[in-house]
């Protein structure tokens, strides 16, 4: 069966069936509710492990990073309300 019919649009397959643990390092605006995953994820020591290196590499195929501030909000959202 292909994947593709098992993801429902929005839905990442690794994060909901695979790895729930990865959901740890997805962010979401508290706003618009636009997800990317989190910065920590790039530093180099973040991958000491097989399992976090493989995190890395699915999120970072599926989601693009995203930097909140204080409030929450992703940048966008920052400069609407500012």
């Amino acid at each position: 069966m292909s994947h593709s019919k098992v993801r429902k649009r929005g839905k990442s397959l690794y994060l909901d069936k695979w790895n729930k643990r990865a959901k740890k390092w997805v962010v979401q605006c508290v706003h618009c509710g636009f997800q990317g995953h989190s910065l920590a994820i790039l530093e180099p020591d973040f991958a000491d492990t097989h399992e976090k290196e493989v995190i890395r590499g699915s999120l970072r195929s599926v989601l693009a990073p995203l930097e909140l501030d204080a409030h929450g909000r992703c940048p966008s959202c920052t400069e609407l309300q500012s």
